[in-house]
Parts: structure tokens; C-alpha cells; sequence
């Protein structure tokens, strides 16, 4: 594990995280271009104790244009929103970080599936909400993009 990986999971949940991953995305785009362009805006929603943080994430072709922390999620126009607790979250990332990618068991499919323990939720019409289903491969990429041995920029 790198200084940026241990000073994201020290800070997570945070905007470093996702600052992370759009950077991984944006200096990989042969990558992307052989799984296909993703067109969508989504939120990630994580449950604390002390309430929900919410981070909007757009992806354009074969990149990430933003990643913000949003405090209106209505407002955010989101196609779908991934929510769940922050040991979820945690665990994920950490797996992530540990293993270069997430393996079967942590994967954004994995985690969905039954709502258990993450749930997608519709923020929009049904054909934005199935957004996630039709850009689940490129979605996991991006959450890859914090494993090891990717080149990860500091935050």
C-alpha cells in the first residue's frame, strides 16, 4: 500500500477517494475505450453514525468529468445512487487496495445484489436507473482505479 492509499482509507470516507479514482480514469482512457463509453451521473451515498455523506461522480465517454461532495441530492440529477454503511464502503475499498482489484465477493455487483449491504437506488426515470446495470463493468473499473499497483496520484 502507497502513502495515498493509507492517507485515503486513514480519511475515508472523503473527497480524496474519488478525486483518486477520477484521476486513475482520466490517465487511463485506452483502458476505458475498450469497455465502452459510460454516459452518467450517480451518487454515492455513505450511512455514519452521525448521518449520510453523499458524492456525485460524473462519467462523459471515456472519462471522469467530476467528482464533488454534494449536499442536495435531488438537485445533483443523479440516474442512480449507490447507498450503504461505511464498513461496507470500507471494506470494499479496502479489498480493493489489498488485492489490486476487488475480487468476486467485493465487487459493486456483489454488493448490490438483494440490496445487501449496498442498495441502488432510482433517482430518475427507469432507463437512467438501469445506467448502473449497463455500465456496471466500466463502474467497477473506476473503483478499481485504487488498487494496487495503479499509479494513483497524490492527493
Amino acid at each position: 500500500m502507497d502513502a495515498t492509499q493509507e492517507q485515503i482509507l486513514q480519511d475515508f470516507p472523503s473527497l480524496a477517494w474519488l478525486e483518486a479514482l477520477r484521476d486513475g480514469m482520466n490517465s487511463s482512457p485506452d483502458r476505458y475505450r475498450k469497455i465502452g463509453t459510460a454516459d452518467s451521473r450517480f451518487v454515492i451515498t455513505v450511512e455514519r453514525e452521525d448521518g449520510e455523506t453523499h458524492f456525485g461522480v460524473v462519467l462523459s465517454d471515456y472519462e471522469c468529468e467530476d467528482v464533488s461532495d454534494v449536499e442536495d441530492v435531488e438537485a445533483f440529477e443523479a440516474d442512480f445512487r449507490i447507498r450503504g454503511p461505511e464498513a461496507a464502503w470500507r471494506e470494499m475499498v479496502e479489498n480493493i487496495v489489498s488485492h489490486g482489484k476487488a475480487d468476486r465477493e467485493h465487487t459493486l455487483n456483489r454488493l448490490t445484489l438483494i440490496r445487501r449491504p449496498l442498495e441502488v437506488l432510482r433517482t430518475a426515470t427507469m432507463t437512467e436507473f438501469e445506467k448502473f446495470f449497463q455500465y456496471n463493468y466500466t463502474l467497477q473499473s473506476f473503483f478499481d482505479e485504487l488498487g494496487a499497483g495503479k499509479p494513483v496520484v497524490a492527493v
